[in-house]
């Protein structure tokens, strides 16, 4: 009897040693950092990175001849894949360091065809000598660039009037640097040919068919009969760039022409620096959202942004939180998806 209460009194003693301290609280369990949810044509979808095979990437690319950065998050199981992508801004460098993406909302970039027309001064003849290549590698005679899409575009031509020489062109539809302004004068006294940047702040390169020959805002040269290729470049004070490219005609030594671009009869200068594009890629076909004009009047909300920085210290990514409305169509314009509610955590690629 003694022995039994001894073992009782014993076992009493150790549960009440193992009360000396309580158990700390565990933290509540958090779920995945980046994730996308709402709605896809009335059904709903989530789609957490780390649970499901459900994948997140991010890099730069290239969007019709404009960087742009992009992330994008996929679902194997789901044949699921939803793509955020954005334009470079014009001013990649703010007095703070880079800043690529701004709180509040982001426009969709939504193509619009049109055209740009070259000029020549007054050699208003001088478009009858113009061929330029078509997409099959052929030159014809054109008296405008048409575009079906934004973007800054190469476009080869020639000058039947002068010799069998191409040039190419890069020509910016839809994105004209506004805010550096690399455009530029040209004018000729007597056989010398002087050049002014319009904008005359910051530094300054001018190349003349590929060769440097200038690093003020202006300078002023002999150059020989024929059509040469002049490009400006603008720098300012936080690195950012800004270029612009065109043609320049001497006749016996004197000038002739600066070539021009303006809008045709219905001209847009809109500007497409920094705005998003949305694609969906599912049961096998792709859905965007750059042909739809009713998204000009949706917008794509960013906040809580943050940059993240590589081993070497360089910002590789932005995380940010979003929440957007908008609508999407195959390559046919045929059938839409509609994504409503959708909202999340995501991250796009610098590098």
């Amino acid at each position: 009897m003694k022995k039994g209460l001894l073992y009782i009194m014993t076992f009493g003693l150790l549960l009440t040693a193992c009360k000396k301290e309580p158990l700390p609280d565990l933290p509540p369990e958090t779920g995945p950092y980046y994730s996308v949810s709402g709605y896809i044509n009335g059904e709903f979808v989530e789609l957490n990175v780390g649970q499901e095979g459900i994948l997140i990437s991010q890099g730069v690319t290239d969007n019709n001849g404009v960087e742009s950065y992009y992330g994008q998050i996929l679902s194997p199981s789901e044949d699921l894949m939803i793509r955020i992508e954005f334009t470079r801004p014009e001013l990649v460098q703010g007095n703070q360091g880079l800043s690529v993406l701004n709180e509040g909302s982001i426009e969709y970039l939504v193509h619009e065809p049109g055209c740009l027309k070259p000029n020549f001064g007054g050699s208003t003849g001088q478009l009858n000598f113009l061929l330029v290549k078509n997409e099959y590698g052929v030159f014809e005679p054109l008296t405008e660039f048409e575009f079906d899409e934004y973007g800054i575009h190469n476009k080869t031509l020639k000058f039947t009037d002068v010799s069998q020489n191409s040039f190419q062109i890069p020509i910016q539809y839809g994105y004209d640097p506004e805010m550096l302004d690399p455009d530029f004068q040209a004018y000729g006294l007597m056989d010398t040919i002087y050049f002014a940047a319009n904008n005359t702040s910051g530094s300054h390169e001018w190349y003349v068919d590929g060769q440097l020959v200038g690093t003020s805002s202006s300078f002023h040269d002999h150059l020989a009969t024929g059509i040469h290729k002049v490009e400006h470049k603008i720098i300012d004070q936080n690195y950012n760039e800004a270029r612009h490219t065109t043609l320049v005609r001497v006749t016996d030594f004197v000038f002739d022409w600066k070539m021009d671009l303006s809008g045709c009869s219905t001209p847009n200068y809109e500007s497409n620096y920094g705005k998003v594009t949305i694609t969906v890629q599912t049961n096998g076909k792709q859905y965007t959202s750059d042909h739809v004009a009713g998204n000009t009047y949706n917008g794509f909300n960013v906040s809580d942004i943050e940059y993240v920085a590589n081993s070497s210290g360089i910002p590789s990514r932005v995380v940010f939180d979003l929440s957007f409305h908008v609508t999407l169509v195959d390559d046919t314009g045929t059938e839409s998806l509609s994504l409503s509610d959708m909202s999340g955590t995501f991250n796009i690629g610098l590098q």
